[in-house]
Order: C-alpha cells, then sequence, then structure tokens
C-alpha cells in the first residue's frame, strides 16, 4: 500500500487555513494540510480558485478589521493585499497548482446536470485532470454531487491518520 495520495483543495478550505473567522475551521485546515504534507500526500489547488481566493481573503480580512473597530485606509488595504500575496505564495509552496482551460470548461459542462455550479464544476474537473483522490472541502452540497470521493479536513484527517496507521501495522 503506497501513502501518498493526490489530494485537491477547495477553495473554502485554503479561506479557512489562512484566515481565523471561524477557529475551529482554521485550527481544522491547519492540521490537515500539515498532516497532508507530512504524509507525502500531493496537494493540488485549480488555478480557477486562485483569482477567487485572493479576493476572497482581502474581502474577509478587511471585513474582520472593520469588525474588530479598525479602519481600513488606504495603507492598510495595502498591507491587507500584500498578506493576499503572501498567500498565494503560500498555496504555491504548499501545492501543486492545476492549469483550467478549455478542456476543464467543458468536463465542467458536462457536471452540470449533477451539480449546477460552474464554479465547483471547474474544481471537480481539476481533480479529474489530475486523476485526484479526493477533493478537500466544506462544501457539503459539492459533497453530495460530485462524481469523486470528498471529504472535509477533519475527515481527510482521520483518513490520513487511519493509512498511515495501517501502513506502520504492514511493516
Amino acid at each position: 500500500m503506497s501513502l501518498p495520495q493526490k489530494l485537491l483543495v477547495d477553495t473554502d478550505v485554503w479561506i479557512d487555513y489562512f484566515l481565523e473567522r471561524n477557529p475551529e475551521k482554521h485550527e481544522m485546515a491547519m492540521r490537515f494540510v500539515t498532516a497532508a504534507t507530512t504524509a507525502g500526500a500531493a496537494l493540488y489547488t485549480s488555478s480557477a480558485t486562485m483569482p477567487d481566493l485572493f479576493f476572497l481573503l482581502c474581502q474577509e480580512t478587511k471585513r474582520c478589521l472593520r469588525e474588530r473597530g479598525k479602519v481600513v485606509d488606504e495603507g492598510m488595504a495595502a498591507a491587507v493585499r500584500e498578506s493576499a500575496w503572501s498567500s498565494m505564495r503560500s498555496i504555491m509552496e504548499l501545492s501543486m497548482v492545476v492549469p483550467v482551460g478549455r478542456n476543464e470548461a467543458l468536463r465542467a459542462m458536462t457536471y452540470r446536470d449533477l451539480h449546477d455550479d460552474f464554479g465547483d464544476d471547474l474544481i471537480l474537473a481539476a481533480a479529474a485532470r489530475v486523476d485526484a483522490d479526493f477533493v478537500v472541502t466544506n462544501d457539503t452540497v459539492l459533497m453530495r454531487h460530485a462524481p469523486v470521493a470528498c471529504l472535509c479536513p477533519a475527515d481527510m484527517l482521520a483518513f490520513l491518520r487511519a493509512r498511515a496507521q495501517a501502513f506502520d501495522d504492514e511493516k
């Protein structure tokens, strides 16, 4: 049994990884990424999600700052953008970016009857392109409709631990 897995990480998991808007999800995303990289799993990210991630990281960070009574002036906005750029660099260090082009867009369209969300369907097409073993997501609707196995970070973490234990027991 080989331990490495191909895991396509969905946008929401990366957002939870970088932002502490929900402390439990943030902690679980951090633990999942650490465990996956330690186990030698290959993490993938769809190129189609990168602009969305950048935008959402900026928007969510500014929203959180405003909720805490901070003024988001031009200087603060520049700092937020720099933080988002840093997050993009981290994603590219932690995962391989799957190019999404015409073929993936066409494949995504074939998933419409299964899951009528073009953005999610592009994620599924990216997973198909790299023959991912799992999509790691917190999107319960996507989990129900995906033609590939999907697990939330907590379940993926448990799966990785169980595989590691089984691998150790075989030795």
